[in-house]
C-alpha cells in the first residue's frame, strides 16, 4: 500500500506551478497556510510540489479502513496535505528561517503555535500547530535535511497522538522524530 501512495505521490511531484490554486482554492481554509511564502522566492519557481486534495485522501482512507481503521480514521479528517521540496543550501535554510521570524507574528495571530524542533545529527524538524480551541485544525512543519529542505502544510482536524502513524503512511518526514504518546 505505501508504495502505491508513494508512487501516486511521485506522479504529482511531476507537475509543477501548484502554489497559486492551491492558495486560491484553500485559502480560507481553517489550517491552510501558504507555505510557498516561507520559501526563497527563487526556490519556488524550481521547487518539487505535490498537493493532495481531500478526495485523494478520503480514497487513502477508504483503502486502508480494512487494514489499518485508526489510520483511516485519521486520514478522513485531513482536507489537504502541500508540501514543497527544494535543495537544501545554507542560504535557503537561512532564507526559511528569516521568512519564518519574519511571518511569526502571522502565524501567532491567527491562532498558530510553535509545538517542537527537534535537532538530530544533521536534520531539523520545526513544527507548528493551529488550533481552535483544543482542537489541532492545522499542522506546519519545516524539515532539513542534509540535501534537502521540505516545508510540509497539513489542513484538517489533526488527533497528534497518532499523528506519528500519518507521517508512517504517508511517509511525511520529520513526524518519526516527534514522540506524541502521553507518558505521565
Amino acid at each position: 500500500m505505501k508504495i502505491l501512495i508513494l508512487a501516486f505521490l511521485s506522479f504529482l511531484m511531476t507537475q509543477a506551478g501548484f502554489g497559486n490554486r492551491v492558495t486560491a482554492q484553500y485559502g480560507n481554509a481553517i489550517g491552510y497556510y501558504p507555505i510557498e511564502d516561507l520559501l526563497p522566492e527563487d526556490a519556488v519557481s524550481t521547487a518539487d510540489e505535490v498537493i493532495v486534495h481531500k478526495r485523494l485522501m478520503q480514497i487513502v482512507a477508504n483503502t486502508l479502513r480494512g487494514h489499518s481503521p485508526k489510520i483511516a480514521k485519521l486520514i478522513d479528517d485531513i482536507s489537504l496535505v502541500h508540501l514543497y521540496k527544494i535543495k537544501a543550501t545554507d542560504e535557503n535554510r537561512d532564507a526559511v528561517l528569516a521568512n519564518l521570524d519574519a511571518q511569526a507574528s502571522k502565524l501567532f495571530n491567527s491562532g498558530w503555535e510553535a509545538l517542537a524542533e527537534v535537532r538530530e545529527g544533521h536534520e531539523e524538524t520545526i513544527m507548528y500547530a493551529r488550533y481552535i480551541e483544543e482542537d489541532i485544525e492545522g499542522l506546519l512543519l519545516i524539515h532539513f535535511e542534509k540535501k534537502e529542505l521540505q516545508c510540509i502544510n497539513i489542513a484538517g482536524k489533526i488527533d497528534l497522538e497518532n499523528l506519528g502513524r500519518i507521517g508512517g503512511a504517508l511517509d511525511i518526514p520529520g513526524l518519526e522524530n516527534i514522540d506524541f504518546e502521553d507518558n505521565g
